[in-house]
């Protein structure tokens, strides 16, 4: 009798544990792919189509319109140039396991998948059976994606209000603006605000009170019975230390003509004023922090000092980092060691290789308390991209953990059992994510 492979038996093991995944971009009201051009939409993938366009070529800017056939033509001659990356793999996996397609894509064959994903779209229990094939049991996303709530039983939500340190305007009192944007009002859906043309608020914040009169305002605004988290996401320079009342009345007085050094002290003091407001309901709610590295100016070491500082001032607050670079998760594991209530999250998918995902999982296996590690997050914006994530995950958590088991670190028992607790259970813990259909938070 010949024995078994230990790396299959562990895959078939690590396939049969169930998913949460922390984060994802789906809509309650549509959480399939409506054809192929939405398949081709999702942004990982098109930022290697664009790529792909700095060939001779093949230059040309991805069409405006929303036009599936335009998508298509433009997408088509892109993906032969980049089918060695890895949102190309992803795609052919997805349509070769959930539509048993495995032709090459051309202008000749892709009407007929097209009609194929078309058909399941059409299909309201495809998007369950999508993700019974991937063990994916929830998905977050953001609260503006829960329309009226028809996936109640898919979703769990979290709320994105305001871009505080997240703006590419060149604006230096986002911060400002921002809470003055959301202070009197209802949570509404992330706004990327254009250059020079902010639409003007209701309200003006001319005093430290104020801003803490607005970010006490913001957390009781919040639908917490709705949520299991907040979202704070960290794509500028927030200074570590706080600015003090004094220095904040004095920045808040050269408003009108500030610059660098202001908009440190105005996102800083923001910071500061709406983690304590949340803190304040911390039993209720965690606090999600996708956090960048350079696209926006913020340096690895000091958007760490950042998140460090957060978590060592807040103690009562869980926060859950998603880092965007393999370098930022790197940093992220080494300091979140000494802050238990700091969790390293997610996968950056747009922004990574296949070894970096291993390696992402083994570096917090070594450094981080297995609890601490909310390990998945597809950052999909349909089932179909969720379910080949999932796959592509599920691969890497075997190579690694069959590597520990022969080893000798783990015996297979132990390994099943860490990646259960990282890829499920401390999403329990840390989001309040549930197996309950009736239930949206834990």
């Amino acid at each position: 009798m010949v024995a078994s492979n230990p790396g299959e038996e562990i895959a078939r093991a690590i396939s049969a544990i169930p998913i949460f995944d922390v984060q994802s971009r789906l809509n309650g009201s549509r959480l399939a792919a409506r054809g192929l051009h939405d398949l081709l939409l999702e942004p990982a993938l098109q930022a290697e189509l664009e790529a792909a366009s700095l060939e001779q070529t093949l230059i040309g800017r991805r069409p405006d319109s929303e036009d599936a056939v335009d998508i298509v033509d433009w997408s088509l001659p892109r993906l032969s140039r980049s089918r060695n990356t890895l949102s190309s793999w992803s795609l052919r996996l997805l349509v070769s396991d959930l539509y048993n397609w495995d032709e090459p894509l051309t202008a000749a064959s892709w009407r007929r998948l097209d009609a194929l994903v078309r058909e399941r779209a059409r299909d309201p229990h495809w998007p369950r059976e999508v993700l019974r094939r991937a063990g994916i049991l929830r998905l977050c996303t953001d609260h503006s994606g829960r329309g009226l709530g028809t996936a109640d039983n898919l979703l769990q939500y979290s709320l994105e209000w305001g871009a505080f340190f997240h703006s590419d305007t060149p604006e230096f009192d986002t911060a400002l603006y921002e809470l003055e944007r959301t202070w009197g009002r209802t949570p509404e859906p992330p706004a990327l605000t254009v250059p020079d043309q902010r639409p003007p608020t209701y309200r003006v914040l001319r005093s430290v009170q104020d801003i803490h009169t607005a970010a006490a305002d913001y957390v009781r605004a919040l639908p917490v019975s709705e949520l299991v988290a907040v979202t704070l996401r960290l794509g500028r320079t927030v200074r570590a230390t706080i600015p003090s009342d004094v220095e904040m009345e004095s920045a808040l007085a050269r408003r009108a003509n500030a610059g660098s050094a202001e908009e440190e002290v105005y996102s800083a003091y923001v910071a500061e004023a709406l983690l304590e407001a949340l803190e304040v309901r911390a039993a209720d709610l965690s606090v999600v922090v996708p956090i960048s590295g350079d696209r926006s100016g913020t340096r690895p070491g000091s958007a760490v000092a950042t998140l460090t500082s957060w978590a060592a001032r807040h103690p009562r607050l869980q926060l859950i980092c998603l880092p965007d670079s393999a370098e930022l998760h790197a940093a992220l594991c080494v300091q979140a060691r000494a802050l238990p209530n700091m969790a390293v999250a997610g996968i950056p998918w747009g922004a990574t290789g296949l070894d970096d995902i291993g390696r992402a999982f083994a570096r917090r296996l070594d450094l981080l308390p297995v609890g601490r590690q909310c390990a998945f997050s597809s950052d999909a914006g349909c089932v179909e991209w969720a379910y080949a994530r999932s796959v592509i995950a599920r691969r890497q958590w075997t190579a690694v953990l069959t590597a520990r088991i022969e080893l000798g670190e783990f015996n297979r028992d132990e390994a099943l059992s860490l990646a259960r607790e990282a890829v499920f259970e401390s999403a329990r813990g840390w989001l309040r994510m549930t197996t309950e259909s009736n239930q949206l938070r834990g």
